[in-house]
Parts: C-alpha cells; structure tokens; sequence
C-alpha cells in the first residue's frame, strides 16, 4: 500500500442566520477539511477553530496541519516518542480533533480494527438536542422542535436581562411536553446576585441542567450546592490543561459538554466521559457549528461513547445554509442517521474549495 497522500482544503460556509459569538457576530463557518488516503480509501478531518472560543486561529490550524504532514513517515516507531513528537498537537485542539477524525475515519475505510470503537458505534440513530439561540423567537422554536421530537432542546440564556430569560424559560418550557428534556446554557453571562435571581424565578420548572452560569466559575460549586439547579459543565472542562481526574474535582456536576474541536480530540475527550460516567456525571458530546463532515464525526463518537442514547448537542449543523457536500443529512424525529450521514459525507464536493496544501 502506497504511503497516504494528505490535502488541505479551507472552507467559507455561508450561515442561515448570523451568530453571536461572545461580542461579535459572524455571518459564516471557517474552517478545513483534511483528506487523508487514496484510492484504497479515505478519511475526512474536520479543522474548525471556533472565533472567540478557540486558542488557536484558523491560520495557526493551518500551519500545525502542514506541520503534522511534513512529520509523516519521519516519526519514531515507538510510542513514547512518536507521543513526544506530536505534542505540539496538544496546543491546537482542532487539529487534534481533526487529525483523529481523519485518521480514524481512514482505518475504517480500508478494514482496520484501529479505529478506536468510533467507527463501531453503539447504535445507528443518534438523538439531537434541539437549539434556540438567545435572541428571536424561542416559543415557535419550542413548537417546532415538538414537532419534529426532539427528546431534549437546548435555550440559551444570559443574552437578555434575567427578568426577560425567566420568561423565555417558562414559555419554552410550556410549550413542550414534559417527557422532552430542557437544557439551559448561559455561557458564564451572570454574576452571583443575578443567577441566584435565575434560579428563583424558574425553581418550579422541570430543567434538567444549565451550563456555566456564573462569571467566576470558582463559585460554581457553592452556586450547584444550593440544590436550585443542577449544573453541567463547558468552559470549565475546556480551560483545564490537564483533564486527567475531572470526575474527582468536580462530583456535583449534572454533566460535561465535551466539544473534541475545543478540548482537543475524541481519545481525550473519550477519557474524560469514561472518568465522568464512574463518578454519575453523564458525558453530553457537543458541536461547534463544524461542517457536515465534522457533525458526522461527533455523531459517530456520541454513538460509540455510551450504549445509553444520551441527546448530542449536534444542531448546530441547522446554522449552516451550505455544507461541502452538496448532498445534506437531515435531523429526522430528533435524530441523525448516521448511515444517511456517512453517504453525505462521502459525495463531499472540494473542487470548490481552496486548496491550501498537498503532501
């Protein structure tokens, strides 16, 4: 078999609507696809930094991608090494992810049994969280999302003032059944004094967590200790350096949102879940307004990850109004078929995009 050829395409997805991210807005997804294989198969990475969220820009992506490719075929055989070699890779958490995707993807393609599970999945159909952005109209989308059955929906807070999001809650709230699941996530928007003002003005309504919602996350443990809210960690889990033992430091959490493209990869990201699940805390994977191929990526590792059906924050591929595919999979009964979404995926259309490296 021929050494694998890698090539570098970037992206400009256009967005339905414009999204606001941490003070600025953004009317489309940039990112990269890496392409890893040949005629004996092929592998698809998706490379997305998220603006404002992400360490890394776009341009250090890149170059840590090309970085990566030069090193083929150079490594050291032994782990240890080849470990140390690559740990620049730990700096640039969407590479990290990306690479992963791909090689993974690769290994299944050609019949290898080292694709780390991910490519075994637990189940075919994966549920998807419903997402209502902070600003419009979070009652028709409550309805929609009903409509479709959705198993969980997802409200962002902390956009408007408290007063304004209590209400957005009740009426959200209302407006499902209450077998469907509320998730609420603030992005740390509040001080102490406002979310405890939060939580009193929704303590009747079934909520099943909320994400960071204070601004000093040091006081995230006596905020879950009130008993009002359970809380699901996000930011909290991306700034850790060292993710080892995160069920031992923080054991009241509802859950953790694991996003690979922020945290660093699915073997990372899978560690945290495994640790997560031992201490009853349950492993929530979630997206960064990825492409189609890297939604389909994070649907094989929700699938992989735990035999129970545990809804995925994967909407967000509903931002998008074009993919690079030029076939989309569609969200059904508040689920991706992962079947329909690996076909997609492999009519993806790069002829389009920018080449930016071949290797």
């Amino acid at each position: 078999m021929d050494a694998p050829i890698v090539r570098l395409y970037r992206y400009r997805l256009p967005l339905a609507k414009p999204l606001r991210l941490r003070g600025t807005e953004i009317h489309e997804r940039e990112g990269l696809i890496l392409v890893f294989g040949g005629s004996y198969g092929t592998g698809y990475g998706d490379i997305a930094p998220l603006p404002g969220f992400s360490r890394e820009t776009i341009e250090e992506a890149q170059e840590a991608v090309v970085r990566w490719a030069e090193m083929l075929g150079q490594l050291p055989k032994a782990a240890a090494e080849r470990e140390e070699s690559l740990a620049f890779l730990e700096t640039v958490p969407s590479v990290e992810f990306g690479i992963e995707c791909a090689t993974f993807s690769f290994r299944h393609a050609i019949g290898s049994e080292r694709s780390l599970g991910l490519y075994n999945p637990a189940r075919r159909m994966v549920s998807v969280n419903g997402l209502i952005g902070g600003t419009g109209d979070p009652l028709a989308e409550a309805k929609r999302f009903r409509a479709e059955g959705h198993r969980a929906v997802k409200l962002k807070v902390g956009q408007e003032s408290v007063a304004a999001d209590i209400g957005r809650v009740h009426a959200v709230r209302a407006a499902l059944p209450i077998e469907v699941a509320l998730r609420l996530d603030a992005n740390r928007a509040w001080t102490w004094q406002d979310a405890m003002a939060f939580a009193h003005g929704i303590q009747d309504v079934s909520i099943e967590y909320i994400e960071e919602p204070l601004s000093d996350p040091d006081r995230l443990p006596a905020f879950a200790a009130q008993g009002d809210l359970a809380v699901a960690l996000d930011e909290t889990i991306v700034e850790r350096r060292d993710t080892k033992g995160l069920g031992r430091c923080f054991p009241w959490a509802a859950a953790f949102v694991l996003k690979p493209t922020l945290i660093g990869g699915v073997r990372r990201c899978e560690r945290i879940a495994n640790e997560a699940l031992e201490f009853g805390i349950r492993p929530v994977v979630s997206a960064c307004f990825e492409s189609g191929i890297g939604i389909a990526a994070l649907a094989h590792f929700a699938s992989a990850l735990t035999t129970e059906d545990i809804p995925a924050g994967l909407d967000t591929y509903d931002w998008l109004a074009a993919d690079v595919s030029p076939r989309r999979f569609a969200i059904r009964n508040g689920r991706l078929d992962l079947e329909e979404a690996d076909a997609c995926v492999a009519e993806s259309d790069f002829s389009a995009l920018e080449e930016v490296y071949r290797g």
